[in-house]
């Protein structure tokens, strides 16, 4: 795959992504949008693997510190609506916010590169 295919892959996942974490916080006894969330959220990772291969960004010595930090944000912020789903579902819609902030955390991140 050439790097457009990769990054239209990336977006694509962003926006099922979303759709995904929604369905999954607004109805959370729903096991199938869970998986569906967890699902999705590997191939976001697959596809973010396969576009810092693109960017040939090797793992060599270590990552740089941003890469941590946005892997870390995408763990926690990926993770969490799963959690908050399963202990406390009378919370997973109003915790949406706290989710999107992770996200876009990360997404500057990769953008700006600090």
């Amino acid at each position: 795959m050439n790097y457009f295919d990769v990054k239209f892959l990336h977006h694509l996942l962003v926006i099922v992504i979303i759709f995904s974490l929604m369905t999954m916080t607004y109805n959370p006894k729903l096991k199938l949008a869970k998986l569906f969330y967890l699902f999705t959220l590997i191939m976001m990772g697959i596809s973010g693997a396969m576009n810092m291969d693109q960017l040939q960004i090797l793992a060599l010595d270590s990552y740089p510190v941003w890469i941590w930090t946005k892997i870390g944000l995408l763990i926690v912020g990926g993770l969490l609506p799963l959690f908050v789903s399963k202990k406390l579902p009378q919370h997973a819609s109003k915790l949406n916010c706290l989710y999107v902030l992770f996200f876009v955390a990360a997404s500057f991140l990769g953008v700006y590169k600090p």
